[in-house]
């Protein structure tokens, strides 16, 4: 609420009805944070059972306004933790100070990946790994494969070592929004495909009937300067084959 609380409500029918949202900001917030963001994205749950929810919090001096804009001079990316289900939930140590924000995360080689927009004109994804379900982090790398100007981005373990990536990959604006795979957990990322030339923004993957011949993913994103929402559906093999866009 107004990026200066957090709430959460559960479904208990697949998403038909909703609980009503109850507040954990006493516990979701970090201390000196007066901003925060969850995601943009969605959580993930970890082989453990433990649930993570990918954050970002503002700690610019002062109070913390959209209007006027008093927010976005010092950000960092963190992350939620709960290990029974949800009632109650800690934040993580905190990443490298002031050099990403937005983020996202999935779980590879029994490590948590996390990929995140970079500040300070980097114009290069950030990441990191933890190895103890996002607990702590290792300290924030930028890719210089992976190209944005600055822009949440999103994330998909596909199992087997590979992963995901989706952001707009122009430097020069958000446009050109393109998937990137990596067959070796992050390390590098050797295919990319474009999904939409023109102007692209925030998105979201899931993936459908995992495991089976026809499985595929689901890609939703900011198109057109935020004028509509569109979904595309590709599969790897898609990107292993260098289409040039769907």
């Amino acid at each position: 609420k107004d990026n200066q609380g957090v709430f959460l409500s559960r479904s208990r029918d697949d998403g038909h009805t909703w609980d009503v949202p109850r507040d954990i900001s006493a516990q979701a917030l970090l201390p000196g944070g007066t901003f925060v963001g969850t995601g943009p994205g969605h959580g993930i749950q970890l082989a453990s059972g433990r649930l993570l929810i990918p954050c970002w919090v503002d700690e610019s001096p002062g109070p913390a306004t959209w209007r006027p804009a008093n927010w976005g001079k010092i950000q960092s990316s963190y992350a939620l933790l709960s290990d029974d289900g949800g009632e109650s939930w800690r934040p993580s140590e905190k990443l490298t100070h002031d050099t990403t924000d937005e983020c996202e995360a999935a779980e590879v080689d029994g490590r948590v990946y996390l990929t995140a927009r970079s500040r300070g004109g980097r114009q290069q994804r950030g990441r990191s790994w933890s190895s103890n379900g996002g607990q702590s982090w290792s300290p924030i790398e930028f890719v210089p494969s992976l190209p944005e100007l600055s822009c949440q981005g999103s994330i998909l373990s596909l199992g087997d070592r590979r992963v995901l990536v989706v952001h707009p990959a122009s430097t020069g604006d958000r446009s050109e929004l393109t998937a990137y795979l990596s067959e070796d957990g992050g390390h590098t990322w050797p295919h990319a495909m474009l999904i939409y030339k023109g102007p692209s923004a925030y998105s979201d993957l899931v993936m459908v009937a995992p495991g089976e011949a026809r499985a595929h993913v689901l890609c939703l994103f900011e198109a057109d300067g935020y004028k509509r929402l569109a979904c595309v559906r590709f599969s790897i093999g898609d990107i292993l084959q260098d289409n040039t866009s769907l």
